[in-house]
């Protein structure tokens, strides 16, 4: 399984996706700060169903913004997830959304989809 994370542009905008399926959630992020810096450990939960609303994106208030972008990742060059991310008031990358197709879930897309450069615009494609 080769996973591909893209930066999303006009010609793969049509691919943003409105996500709403119900899924499963079973850990949880626990953030703490470590030697200056913040790090996570991820907890198991017991499992429990989740759903969110399908959300209406405009691809255009990311393509060519300096303060937001979407990464899409693909499977096999097929579409598996993707994350929008945007800079913070306190200049920190925040990340409004991440979703994974659910026939793609459990198989580490979501992670991949973090390892993008702090910048995010210095690789266009970046193979996980």
């Amino acid at each position: 399984m080769k996973i591909t994370i893209r930066e999303m542009d006009e010609s793969s905008s049509q691919s943003i996706k409105k996500y709403g399926s119900p899924f499963e959630v079973t850990s949880k992020l626990v953030l703490h700060a470590e030697s200056g810096k913040i790090r996570y450990t991820v907890v198991d939960v017991p499992p429990y169903t989740k759903q969110y609303g399908a959300e209406r994106v405009d691809p255009d208030t990311y393509i060519a913004s300096s303060d937001r972008i979407v990464f899409l990742a693909y499977v096999d060059d097929k579409l598996a997830g993707q994350i929008r991310v945007y800079k913070n008031w306190n200049a920190f990358a925040y990340i409004d959304d991440i979703a994974v197709e659910s026939d793609y879930r459990g198989q580490g897309i979501a992670r991949a989809s973090w390892n993008v450069p702090p910048n995010g615009r210095s690789r266009k494609d970046s193979p996980a």
